[in-house]
């Protein structure tokens, strides 16, 4: 089928506007409407021969797909965008694919491959100054996150204190939420329960303001964690019931039937 008029030469506008309120949809926890929104992005910018999207959709959808915790297709997704960028020669998307990855890796049980990927995007990001400092935050928080999987807490502790610091200086709410959630996490590895708590205080006390469901769940039920090793039963149990709420909530908004099955038969959704 030929391509209607109005998608050849699709203006630049047109495209970012869909393409960051897909973002925005995707922390608000609508991800079958933000994965929608993003596929056509796509699609018209294949259709165009666009070198500024091509590159960098692949990594918002393997970051929904991530949330979805559809680990496979987070790794195509990935995989691609890495390859995309690295063919058109874009460093800070090649990069930011790179932190994906790192993360995915992770979660994937290879740390050996998770390491190599975010030492090829702190490489990169040498060379290349284009948005830097926001996605600095997020390499820092996954060095933090690699730290901890490996057992080297001070390491961990530095990155994660690395990537608050940036975020409270940006004002970038999510990633200062999560970078919170890290150092929670450090602590209560560390057998300081109440710092933990603290953190994890913190952390929710931001989203409070700035909402973000796709890591609110995660934050309540490190948040349980915390309370239950204080043997604050009443709180770990009122953690975890609005971590099964927000959940619940995130479910209902995924529209394809085989994604919200994935979503809620795997197992850290299962546990909750």
């Amino acid at each position: 089928m030929r391509p209607k008029a109005n998608e050849i030469g699709g203006s630049y506008s047109l495209l970012l506007y869909r393409y960051t309120g897909a973002l925005g949809l995707g922390n608000q926890g609508r991800i079958s409407h933000a994965l929608s929104e993003l596929r056509e992005v796509y699609r018209l910018a294949e259709l165009n021969g666009d070198r500024f999207f091509l590159p960098r959709v692949p990594n918002a959808l393997g970051w929904l797909h991530r949330e979805l915790l559809d680990m496979e297709t987070a790794l195509k997704w990935d995989v691609e965008g890495a390859r995309i960028a690295h063919e058109m020669g874009c460093d800070e998307a090649e990069a930011n694919s790179h932190v994906n990855l790192g993360h995915d890796y992770l979660v994937l049980g290879e740390p050996a491959r998770a390491y190599e990927h975010l030492e090829e995007a702190a490489r990169i990001f040498e060379r290349d100054a284009w948005y830097r400092w926001r996605y600095n935050i997020r390499l820092r928080a996954e060095r933090a996150s690699y730290w901890i999987a490996r057992g080297d807490l001070k390491q961990a502790a530095d990155y994660a204190a690395a990537s608050l610091e940036s975020a409270k200086t940006t004002l970038s709410r999510k990633h200062w939420a999560w970078a919170h959630k890290l150092l929670g996490d450090i602590a209560l590895l560390e057998d300081r329960a109440p710092d933990s708590r603290s953190e994890y205080a913190q952390a929710l006390s931001i989203l409070e303001h700035y909402s973000c469901p796709i890591i609110e769940w995660k934050i309540l039920l490190a948040a349980a964690d915390a309370a239950r090793r204080l043997h604050d039963t009443s709180s770990a149990d009122s953690f975890r019931a609005r971590a099964l709420h927000v959940v619940q909530s995130l479910a209902e908004a995924i529209t394809e039937l085989p994604l919200r099955q994935r979503f809620v038969a795997s197992k850290p959704i299962r546990d909750i």
